[in-house]
């Protein structure tokens, strides 16, 4: 279904991912092997975490082009759809569009405007980056497509 309802640079990323780390749908590389890879390819770097973030750590973190991932594995009964992020959410949904230089550097901005930002900035922001970064659509040739995390890995969305 992604290659009907994703958009181009998500696909494009997808398979660099596939090439370069090889990261597919069938194997999940090592984490440290798919953040050097980002690392020199648009500077971010993701980094391992227990649990769900508040918005303010995770949007500060996007400020230091670091992409904080959750480590825990979906349930096995509810395969096409987590409503809190896993690792396949995080890596098969988020690192692809983190390979494209125009992305990154939005979720860095994103990232900054959180830094000192008021609780009420915050929560725009977090809207901001859900509303985007987690199920965000563009318009391409004409037909929507998805370029969000959660769009690209949950079939009940796509």
């Amino acid at each position: 279904l992604q290659n009907e309802s994703m958009c181009s640079v998500f696909l494009k990323n997808r398979d660099i991912l596939d090439k370069e780390c090889g990261l597919t749908s069938e194997k999940i590389p090592q984490l440290r092997d798919l953040s050097k890879f980002l690392q020199k390819t648009t500077g971010f770097r993701l980094k391992p975490v227990h649990g769900i973030l508040s918005q303010r750590e995770f949007l500060n973190s996007l400020a230091f082009r670091t992409f904080c991932c959750t480590q825990y594995l979906r349930h096995h009964s509810t395969p096409e759809y987590t409503p809190e992020p896993d690792i396949v959410h995080e890596l098969l949904g988020h690192v692809p569009m983190f390979v494209d230089p125009d992305f990154a550097d939005l979720s860095q901005l994103i990232g900054l405007y959180s830094l000192g930002a008021n609780e009420d900035q915050i929560t725009r922001l977090g809207a901001l980056y859900w509303y985007t970064v987690e199920f965000g659509a563009c318009k391409e040739d004409g037909k929507m497509k998805g370029y969000g995390a959660g769009v690209a890995l949950s079939l009940i969305h796509i």
